[in-house]
């Protein structure tokens, strides 16, 4: 995660752009497929986010305004305590409230053991 809130990330599956996910202004998850997985793709959530064209917003409930495809991806309690020690450890500065795509970002395996 870095120093900086994250506001946007490209989704990718097997090597190809899914689309995007970003964060509106009341931190709710937007997602667009792109162009290309519309035309060759799947729908990665058939009820939530059909193959189509257009912005999906996330509610607030039940994933905290994400979407339930990508809230899995998410560390738990246990990750997320993990992580915040890893911080610590790297004097890393973290934002005050880490919104769902900071912890999406992490490359953790750039940092040293």
């Amino acid at each position: 995660m870095q120093n900086n809130p994250v506001n946007v990330l490209n989704v990718f599956y097997h090597e190809q752009q899914v689309g995007r996910i970003a964060l509106t202004p009341n931190n709710l998850c937007a997602f667009e497929y792109s162009p290309n997985w519309i035309a060759n793709g799947f729908a990665i959530s058939p009820f939530k986010l059909p193959l189509q064209k257009g912005v999906f917003i996330a509610k607030q409930t039940p994933f905290e305004g994400n979407f339930g495809v990508f809230n899995d991806s998410l560390p738990d309690g246990w990750g997320r305590l993990l992580i915040d020690r890893l911080f610590l450890k790297n004097t890393l500065t973290q934002p005050q409230s880490p919104s769902s795509l900071n912890y999406l970002s992490l490359e953790i395996l750039e940092w040293e053991r």
